[in-house]
């Protein structure tokens, strides 16, 4: 027993944030949103061109 009351009590310390590691998953959170929105309006300009093939063919 004291030795599961010892590990749940050094979890419950708070531990200093690393600095880099918040950096890197900032700019990893960037590119992902970037090559997300990217991807989306690359969707949206196919979409607008098949609707517009679409209509000459109409």
């Amino acid at each position: 027993m004291k030795k599961m009351l010892f590990v749940q009590n050094v979890r419950m310390t708070p531990q200093k944030p690393n600095k880099k590691s918040e950096k890197k998953r900032k700019k990893l959170r960037r590119k992902v949103f970037k090559f997300l929105f990217q991807g989306i309006e690359a969707l949206w300009m196919l979409v607008q061109i098949v609707q517009y093939v679409l209509q000459i063919f109409n």
